[in-house]
């Protein structure tokens, strides 16, 4: 049974996204990948966040908040289940907010645990002995096609279902060398975008690693991490000395393009194709380690044509499709200490960067380099740039011209100790104004932040609380007209009461200001306050099913006196109930809630989502199973709002069979229809026919 959640059902059902994972700019899913099939026991979440994500971040995990559990490092959220998952899809959605206070958006994806091996009826066969040397893996296919009609056929928010292929495989060399692959093909892949295909191929033997494909480093918190490089990357390890290179296109070349109907307007900016290389040498001992990371990261000037738009009937004037290519070297040293067999560690990272915002055009002698930086009032350097021309590329555009000033640099410390049931941990970043890594293009610039929590269980670990503060500013250097500060405390508890009864609640204060005054446009003065609570029941109401009940709510309200038209609060609702008998052969779920966002400072302005959703399956014989999916969505706003809301309808109904053709494979397939009636647009009504295949198969 595909459940059902608040997140999908309550706020993302009035503008569903495709079908699959759409990680958002600047977050890489690391583990599990997007439709693995996975044993329970190997289940490892893992996570990039959003590019400016420095705030409260939260991990769902099909119907659970395993907030509490997650562990963050960094820019990465892992978490590993403390009891193993139950057979099925598991969809997770990872939600974090930016140094503002704002939402940023969600990354989603669904992995699938495999159930132990189903049998057909007959005598049990005798398992043939498998060489280690064998591969083993997963192979999931899946297609289909979306059909719509309707006046509002061309506007409709789904996108078309393409084929996508996820394909796992390792093994073992010989003892002590493994090899893994790792690909994901899908029908978004596109010239004209960035890739979306991904391949990996990794081998590990004693004392080295070796990934080819897309690859994912995190060398250096704050110059490279979780950047996806389409190359190479190699560990080495040997004794007290370790050395990583990672080098590949970061971004590939997308050429430029003009609006077919008109040639003064730009259609697809264009997209130089962009080289990395990175090199980290470390030396540790005990717990001791010290790593120095240098990185260089360069736009291919001649990947993409050069493109200019028409002249402009206003003023004639034209201007460039792409912008300027850009060099950059980052380099910075890390260190960790870890004490007392590992229940207190620290460690310290800084890193400097030059960035040259528009490689176009090159200095040619030591005198024509001298005299930019005399006219922008720097010390000349001094040296001549045709010699470092191939490191790195030294003009006009240089940031900074004069780097003893430390704008363009950056400082990240990190503490944690491990104290009876305490697990305190305090993290401080600052990032100067003119720091820039395209190794890490979504690290928040001109910014300072502290981070300090504490998580902490009691009565046998019934009983789990997680503590916490943060405070942040921007304006380091005081340049600009105003300086934001932000600070704010959060809470979570969760709670394990006997016959599995499950308890949850969070509350969240947060303040973001600044010193213009009231009534000075820009002014600032935000409270937040975010407040969720849950509990889940197991109960016996129907024989021979496990039955569990579940209610949770949340309350969001964001107030500003300095501006009351971004005044909101948010009230969101959502129970239900889900069973399955002891063999598993029969699930359901039903569920509903609603969602009420209110803009107070808008006349009558707010905006109801009420949602209704069943699911359920049916496992008929030992080959086949029967499944069932349906939902709808009704989205009310009042009429005589000064700036009325969406007025909607939304039912989809859905519903398949599996065919298990043997123990490790499986073939699902989906067939429904999903209509739309849209009360306040005229002719966006549509009603779609939806069919997909799914193949799965391990070996």
């Amino acid at each position: 049974m595909r459940p059902l959640y608040a997140a999908i059902v309550l706020a993302l059902a009035a503008a569903p996204g495709p079908l699959g994972a759409q990680a958002q700019p600047g977050a890489v899913i690391l583990s599990p990948d997007p439709g693995e099939r996975i044993s329970a026991d190997q289940v490892l979440v893992a996570v990039t966040l959003p590019g400016g994500a420095d705030s409260a971040v939260s991990v769902r995990v099909g119907s659970r908040d395993v907030t509490a559990e997650a562990e963050r490092s960094g820019g990465v959220v892992t978490w590993r289940p403390r009891q193993p998952l139950p057979a099925g899809p598991h969809r997770v959605v990872v939600r974090a907010r930016g140094a503002d206070g704002a939402a940023l958006p969600p990354v989603e994806w669904t992995f699938t645990v495999s159930p132990a091996p189903r049998l057909a009826a007959g005598p049990t066969p005798v398992p043939r002995p498998r060489s280690p040397l064998l591969p083993h893996g997963t192979v999931v296919m899946e297609g289909g096609g979306n059909s719509a009609s309707g006046p509002g056929a061309e506007f409709r928010r789904e996108e078309e279902f393409t084929p996508r292929m996820w394909v796992t495989a390792g093994g073992q060399v010989r003892p002590g060398w493994r090899y893994s692959v790792r690909g994901h093909l899908s029908g978004y892949e596109s010239p004209d975008r960035q890739p979306v295909n991904r391949l990996r191929a990794e081998l590990r033997a004693p004392g080295a690693t070796l990934a080819l494909g897309d690859v994912n480093p995190m060398l250096h918190d704050v110059i490279l991490a979780g950047r996806r490089v389409r190359g190479g990357q190699l560990d080495l390890r040997a004794g007290p000395a370790g050395l990583s290179i990672v080098a590949g296109q970061s971004m590939r070349p997308v050429a430029p393009a003009l609006h077919p109907l008109d040639r003064t307007d730009v259609l697809r900016s264009g997209t130089y194709g962009q080289q990395l290389l990175a090199v980290r040498p470390s030396l540790g001992a005990g717990g001791f380690r010290l790593g120095l990371t240098v990185m260089r990261v360069r736009d291919d000037a001649g990947s993409i044509p050069a493109l200019r738009t028409d002249a402009a009937t206003a003023d004639s004037g034209t201007f460039s499709a792409n912008r300027a290519p850009r060099d950059n070297l980052v380099a910075g040293l890390d260190a960790s200490l870890r004490l007392a067999r590992g229940r207190i560690v620290l460690q310290y990272e800084n890193a400097a960067s030059l960035l040259a915002r528009d490689i176009t055009t090159r200095p040619q002698t030591r005198e024509e380099l001298d005299s930019i930086f005399i006219a922008a009032g720097a010390d000349p350097p001094g040296i001549d740039p045709g010699e470092f021309d191939d490191f790195f590329i030294l003009n006009t555009s240089l940031l900074p011209l004069d780097p003893r000033e430390l704008t363009s640099t950056a400082h990240q410390a990190r503490a944690s100790v491990r104290a009876g049931g305490h697990q305190l941990s305090a993290e401080w970043r600052q990032v100067g104004m003119d720091y820039y890594t395209l190794g890490h293009p979504g690290l928040q610039r001109d910014w300072r932040g502290l981070r300090v929590r504490d998580s902490f269980s009691l009565l046998g670990d019934a009983l789990f609380f997680t503590l916490g503060y943060e405070q942040d500013r921007d304006n380091l250097d005081g340049s600009a007209a105003t300086t934001t500060q932000g600070r704010g405390g959060f809470a979570t508890v969760t709670l394990q009461a006997p016959r599995d009864v499950l308890v949850t609640g969070s509350l969240r204060l947060h303040a973001r200001t600044n010193d213009l005054g009231q009534g000075t446009p820009g002014a600032l003065d935000q409270f937040t306050v975010a407040a969720s609570g849950g509990v889940t029941v197991p109960v016996g109401v129907l024989a021979a099913f496990r039955t569990r009940v579940s209610v949770n709510g949340s309350w969001i309200e964001r107030s500003d006196p300095t501006n009351p038209f971004a005044d909101t609060r948010d009230l969101y609702l959502l129970a239900g109930v889900q069973g399955e008998t002891e063999s598993r052969r029969t699930s359901f779920s039903l569920m509903g809630g609603q969602n009420r966002a209110e803009f107070p400072g808008i006349a009558e302005g707010s905006t109801t989502f009420d949602r209704l959703s069943a699911a359920g399956r049916r496992q008929l014989t030992e080959r086949w199973a029967a499944r069932f999916d349906g939902g709808m969505t009704a989205a009310r706003s009042p009429e005589s709002a000064t700036a009325p809301g969406p007025r909607y309808t939304r039912v989809e109904a859905l519903g398949g069979g599996e065919f298990a053709w043997r123990p490790d494979a499986l073939i699902s397939l989906t067939a429904g229809v999903v209509d739309y009636t849209d009360d306040r647009v005229p002719g966006l009504d549509t009603r779609e026919l939806v069919l997909r295949l799914r193949l799965s198969r391990a070996f």
